[in-house]
């Protein structure tokens, strides 16, 4: 069903952004295929989204239909390469991969979103990528048919894919898995976890995860620059604009503390991007996706 003026800040993780023309949630692709090549015909512009985390949507809202993608179609294993939907989220992944007794994705453990979403950001912790287990995928092209690419046509980079600059929606993803024992799964699941807790808001915290991208290592071979120590020396921790905060445990997180807008946090992470660069003379790079009222996500 299609609502119209739907409040977009009820699908993003970060609670912020105004009202959508047009929005309809669909659970599989049966259903996608028509709507796009509706809106398509119709000349509305559309925007697919997924759990909404990485992304901060403009106040004003979308001029256009927002279809929310949410297929859970059943995960189908064929070791060591198991097919998941792109809706599925990626705790329901790392559940279904301890219950089997799967190995490999535990890196993912306690990053919201979905598996679509994981695959557009390259989403990763701790030196490792979704990339590196992507064996295939199918996705929506241009022409609105289903097809089958290799991980060649993303061409991931840290935090991105050619989905940024080549819009394309993705339907589901084959993973390569490794056998393991699902207590050990489930043990490593929880401290990464912790791990995360120790840094990262709680998940009933209005957020839209790492603002920033960390930079590239100093000389080959060595980890990524955190930029959450580049703006916590500074000053960032102590930065407030609106009902934006940076989040007082970790400076490369902006949260919502209360009615914060689009624009209180685009302010607070322009007054962060200027404070790093006159401290270091380094321009950081956004992670979080903006989604703008007429040009869509930019």
């Amino acid at each position: 069903m299609i609502v119209r003026d739907e409040p977009l800040s009820r699908h993003t993780t970060i609670q912020i952004g105004g009202p959508a023309d047009l929005f309809c949630e669909v659970n599989s692709v049966k259903t996608l295929l028509p709507v796009l090549q509706s809106s398509c015909e119709l000349r509305i512009p559309a925007v697919v989204i997924g759990g909404g985390s990485n992304l901060l949507v403009d106040d004003k809202g979308f001029r256009g239909l927002i279809v929310k993608f949410v297929n859970r179609e059943p995960l189908y294993l064929d070791f060591p390469l198991l097919t998941v939907s792109a809706g599925q989220t990626l705790r329901e992944l790392l559940e279904y991969t301890a219950e089997h007794s799967l190995s490999g994705l535990e890196f993912l453990a306690g990053i919201p979103g979905s598996v679509g979403g994981a695959v557009y950001m390259n989403a990763g912790a701790y030196g490792k990528t979704i990339s590196e287990l992507v064996r295939r995928a199918v996705i929506i092209g241009n022409d609105h048919e289903l097809q089958t690419v290799s991980p060649d046509f993303f061409q991931f980079n840290y935090r991105s894919s050619i989905l940024h600059a080549c819009p394309r929606i993705v339907v589901s993803v084959t993973l390569e898995v490794s056998r393991g024992d699902a207590s050990a799964i489930r043990k490593e699941c929880e401290r990464v976890i912790a791990v995360r807790a120790g840094k990262h808001p709680k998940p009933s915290v209005p957020c839209a995860g790492s603002y920033f991208k960390n930079l590239p290592p100093e000389r080959p071979g060595e980890n990524r620059r955190a930029a959450g120590y580049l703006l916590e020396q500074a000053g960032a921790k102590s930065m407030k604009i609106g009902g934006a905060g940076v989040y007082s445990e970790h400076a490369n997180i902006i949260i919502n503390t209360g009615n914060a807008t689009a624009q209180d946090v685009l302010e607070l992470g322009k007054k962060m991007k200027k404070a790093v660069f006159e401290k270091y003379n380094i321009m950081l790079e956004e992670e979080v996706r903006f989604l703008d009222a007429q040009k869509g996500i930019i």
